[in-house]
């Protein structure tokens, strides 16, 4: 007895000219590029393609979900990420910008 297992549609997004109209789940990734520019890693595609979908998905009206996980892992890799560039530690990063 064999399961059938469903294929998920994979589409190049640096390619695409409209988006489908599907309701499209945003991980952390994603949002690292989007909206943490100064720590993501531009020398990746991703640093060019992916804020280019987000603003797509925007203007497109496509329905757009994140997962509160995602979120605090986000906060989590801009604050580390804020830190290292500072060159605290974490401990200390927070108790000097209590403010």
């Amino acid at each position: 007895m064999s399961l059938s297992v469903p294929r998920a549609n994979v589409y190049d997004i640096r390619s695409l000219k409209k988006i489908p109209q599907f309701k499209y789940f945003l991980d952390t990734n994603i949002l690292k590029f989007v909206f943490a520019k100064t720590i993501a890693n531009t020398r990746t595609y991703q640093s060019t393609h992916y804020p280019t979908f987000f603003k797509s998905l925007l203007l497109q009206k496509v329905l757009r979900f994140t997962y509160t996980q995602n979120l605090l892992e986000l906060f989590a890799v801009i604050d580390k990420a804020e830190t290292e560039l500072k060159g605290l530690n974490l401990k200390e990063y927070r108790f000097n910008n209590l403010e």
